[in-house]
């Protein structure tokens, strides 16, 4: 018996000793936090028209290598559903950025899978409240290698564009819902957020650099989603571009206090 209890007990710390080992293993994550991904796939998310009317329809595994540096190092559709749909997920999978695994504070190299799950009415339903059924196209002619570009580094910066031709101070300002709770807190304060012009225009990986409370982050996440751009430049092609903003909160504030800061460095 006493025999029985030392198997037991060694057993026991041998699966405890592997579940530390396994808990100091960090998978990648994207650079966005739960909400600002969900978020992302309501912008983001497509399906093809020669899928959308046989209904074809399920989750799409994609199998995917990052580097110590978070970079996607190789990918590959691991279980599929169909060649449209399959094809339309990759394209999702390339707009995001990854922050590496980690393993014991250490980033390392690691293999990974990521599940995109395509519904039709979903899709349809998100469609509407978005209004806009497909991804704009890119801007053409475009840099296919997916190189994202400090915006000291484009030989043409991106330009804001809207309908409307106003400038993206007059832009921010007019649509900027001052938070409740931030009001009646008298919470100010400037929201420094990064993202990635795409080269269709849109903005993609948001994420925070400076926050304000009361709900003003998300106000500015919320501005920026509604922001489309012409895409900046690099040898005549047009090309993925990192991009800081200031977004400021505070009670009276002229438009010129939005201007965007410029000066970022990228990665």
């Amino acid at each position: 018996m006493k025999n029985a209890i030392t198997v037991f007990l060694f057993i026991t710390l041998i699966y405890i000793a592997n579940s530390a080992i396994a808990q100091d293993v960090v998978p990648p994550e994207t650079v966005m936090t739960n909400t600002e991904f969900k978020s992302f796939l309501q912008m983001f998310m497509d399906y093809p028209d020669k899928s959308l009317e046989p209904n074809e329809a399920g989750k799409v595994i994609i199998e995917f290598t990052t580097n110590a540096t978070g970079h996607v190092t190789g990918k590959r559709v691991a279980s599929g559903v169909s060649p449209g749909i399959d094809s339309t997920a990759l394209v999702i999978f390339d707009y995001l950025l990854w922050e590496p695994a980690m393993e014991n504070k250490k980033e390392i190299d690691s293999k990974n899978t990521f599940e995109i799950d395509f519904n039709k009415k979903r899709f349809l339903r998100l469609a509407k409240k978005r209004g806009y059924l497909h991804l704009p196209a890119n801007y053409s002619p475009s840099d296919t290698t997916g190189t994202i570009y400090a915006l000291k580094k484009v030989q043409t910066v991106p330009l804001f564009q809207i309908g409307d031709n106003t400038s993206l101070p007059n832009f921010l300002y007019n649509h900027l819902i001052f938070p409740e709770n931030a009001s009646k807190l008298g919470i100010t304060g400037t929201v420094k957020l990064k993202f990635v012009i795409e080269r269709n225009g849109m903005p993609s990986n948001i994420t925070v650099i400076e926050g304000v409370g009361g709900g003003c982050t998300e106000e500015g996440f919320r501005l920026v989603e509604l922001t489309r751009w012409i895409p900046g430049m690099v040898n005549k092609l047009y090309v993925r571009t990192y991009y800081e903003i200031n977004i400021h909160f505070k009670k009276g504030d002229i438009k010129d206090s939005h201007i965007p800061n410029q000066s970022n460095s990228g990665i």
